[in-house]
């Protein structure tokens, strides 16, 4: 009789465990340990309980932890809804050209005047509109000779498109439907974007631009 009991309740710990698990190998170590087990039973053979539990005991770490270990959820148009700013370019200044290093230098220049240059509004509706000033940029050198002044322009230029993306690559579609890809990466409230293929003029000769969620 507790034979009997032992092995029902055996059945029932693996269907739970079988269940619950994802992963191949806590399956098959759930199933061999439950194989010898129930062989032994059948023997009547003695039973080392507490290596049996500790091997029931590892099946189910693995378990869990290779359940834990699943990548984040794919990325979706929720990551992009919202407005973004353009607050850094991003270069390498090795191997930076003169004009990636002063695209640079202006967007570190803006931003320490809290100055939105271009900004990327996500809609809900896949429509977005872009903000662009960089065509109205006044670049000068300060009174003392040793820096820019570049004053926060007051006109800018606002397209309406429409866009899609798949979790890594953002597809903007304009008014005559011709489709520009960009890949983009996220890292928090921080978005970035190759400048080659964004194409903003003035930004657009290298480097990753850095966008900021607001």
């Amino acid at each position: 009789m507790l034979l009997i009991v032992l092995k029902l309740e055996l059945e029932i710990l693996l269907q739970f465990l079988l269940f619950f698990s994802q992963s191949i190998t806590s399956v098959s170590i759930i199933k061999l340990t439950f194989l010898r087990f129930h062989l032994r039973l059948t023997n009547n053979k003695p039973i080392l309980m507490k290596t049996y539990l500790f091997t029931m005991f590892v099946a189910c770490t693995l378990m869990f932890s290779c359940s834990s270990d699943k990548e984040d959820p794919a990325l979706s148009e929720d990551n992009l809804i919202g407005s973004w700013e353009l607050t850094a370019l991003e270069i390498d200044e090795a191997a930076a050209s003169d004009d990636e290093k002063n695209a640079s230098d202006i967007l570190d220049f803006l931003a320490a005047i809290d100055c939105s240059l271009i900004t990327l509004t996500f809609n809900e509706d896949l429509s977005v509109i872009t903000e662009n000033s960089g065509n109205y940029l006044e670049i000068n050198v300060n009174s003392a000779g040793t820096g820019l002044d570049v004053p926060c322009p007051t006109s800018k230029d606002t397209s309406v498109d429409n866009y899609t993306f798949d979790g890594e690559v953002l597809t903007y579609i304009d008014k005559d439907l011709q489709e520009t890809k960009v890949s983009v990466s996220f890292s928090g409230n921080t978005m970035r974007i190759s400048a080659t293929d964004l194409d903003f003029a003035n930004f657009n000769d290298g480097g990753v631009l850095v966008f900021t969620k607001r």
